[in-house]
């Protein structure tokens, strides 16, 4: 069996990434799709590990929803103000 170096973010379940999607604000988005990417770099530095991609992606993934997430509030929140008015 070979040895790998796991981290505690590499076992984050889906309904965890999800509450921290939930979490996010405008001003702590920069630094969630830093750190997605950081660890993304990070997981693409061990190729000897047969499933560091598959997690350099997964970190991918999810800096890219945080990205798409920041992008559709503003049209929430013109489309709640254009039905209150």
């Amino acid at each position: 069996m070979s040895e790998h170096n796991w981290t505690p973010w590499a076992f984050k379940s889906e309904a965890q990434h999800q509450d921290q999607e939930m979490d996010v604000t405008d001003s702590r988005l920069p630094e969630l799709v830093e750190i997605n990417l950081y660890y993304a770099k990070a997981e693409l530095c061990q190729m000897s590990d047969p499933s560091a991609v598959a997690r350099a992606l997964l970190h991918i993934e999810d800096a890219l929803k945080e990205l798409r997430a920041a992008n559709r509030r503003p049209a929430k929140e013109a489309k709640r103000e254009t039905e209150a008015a």
